[in-house]
């Protein structure tokens, strides 16, 4: 099975060596890279013009955003099969040969692996977050995906037959700016019946730049946008949600203190209620995470702040049109080593 493996990079330099080296190591004769530059200001083409040699580069003019960063990626590629790899995602050893023979034994049409995180600050928050909330499906032997036993996608570590991605026309550019353009695919598949399985031996690596909580505010705010983006497309090409992991995830335990706190005000026993969830939520986050309590003090603080931000982003959606953000004035072109 021959593979394209597509790279989309924007001010990637921190970790776009490293990348590329793992995947320069993973490819097989009949594989390509091809690296879409989406306007970077920072070193990063003078680096990839160091592999000028080895993988396809080609320049954006223009930052296209993920969503249709990737559907030009996958537009140049000339093999049946695309791999989506993020530009700070590292591939393990035989990650790679091991997803390509799983995409074959299984004749699935979709294959996304696992990663480990690795990043400094407020990352330690997402990563308590998801031991939390984790798709209940880690623990079975089955690797199909369906929405009684979802996992999310990842569009940035994905195997995925290039006539299925065509089908559906790639990503949708409406979640520009947010996450979910991988979720919504995911889901337009399975309501179609898709196959799509998860590979435990597809892993890497993804290396983070360093968290911090104003940026861990604008990431959640653009999470709540992308959770009502989801809704009014999964209302418009009626698709389902979910609901029963990770993400799609609904600030409904922020919502509920809020409720209780206000009503508390009038009625003594409803803020002992509000205390008591707050007690049974720390005991939940220990059991669950085993993060220690001053770990869950400072995680339930932060999870309140993000909960606000999700819902000011879902609030600041619902009064927008949902529209695709094509951007059509613009140029790619292949790069080529000056003499």
């Amino acid at each position: 099975m021959k593979t394209s493996v597509l790279v989309l990079t924007y001010n990637s330099e921190k970790y776009i060596k490293k990348c590329i080296d793992s995947l320069l190591s993973s490819i097989d004769k009949g594989d390509e890279i091809i690296v879409l530059d989406n306007n970077s200001k920072d070193n990063t083409v003078t680096i990839l013009e160091k592999y000028s040699n080895k993988i396809n580069i080609y320049l954006c003019n223009k930052n296209l955003g993920v969503a249709q960063g990737r559907n030009v990626l996958s537009n140049l590629a000339k093999n049946d099969v695309l791999s989506f790899i993020d530009s700070d995602i590292v591939l393990c050893k035989n990650a790679l040969k091991s997803a390509k023979d799983s995409f074959t034994r299984s004749k699935c049409k979709t294959l996304i692996g696992y990663y480990n995180d690795r990043g400094e600050g407020l990352n330690w928050y997402i990563e308590v977050l998801r031991d939390m909330y984790s798709n209940k499906r880690k623990n079975t032997t089955d690797n199909v995906i369906s929405l009684d036993n979802f996992a999310t996608f990842s569009g940035g570590l994905c195997l995925i037959e290039k006539d299925t991605f065509t089908k559906y026309y790639g990503y949708d550019s409406s979640f520009f700016g947010m996450p979910s353009e991988d979720i919504h695919l995911e889901l337009l598949m399975l309501k179609d019946n898709v196959k799509i399985i998860i590979e435990k031996s597809f892993k890497a690596d993804h290396y983070k730049n360093r968290l911090t909580f104003k940026g861990m505010m604008k990431r959640f705010t653009n999470s709540g946008r992308a959770i009502i983006n989801l809704i009014k497309l999964s209302r418009k090409y009626k698709y389902k949600l979910p609901l029963n992991g990770y993400w799609p995830y609904f600030p409904i335990h922020t919502i509920i203190n809020i409720i209780l706190l206000l009503a508390g005000i009038f009625c003594n026993y409803l803020f002992l209620v509000l205390l008591l969830n707050i007690l049974l939520r720390i005991i939940l986050i220990i059991f669950k995470s085993s993060t220690t309590f001053t770990k869950t003090i400072q995680f339930i603080l932060i999870r309140y702040a993000t909960d606000f931000a999700m819902l000011n982003g879902m609030l600041t959606m619902l009064n927008k049109k949902n529209k695709k953000v094509l951007e059509e004035d613009y140029e790619v072109i292949k790069y080529a080593k000056s003499n």
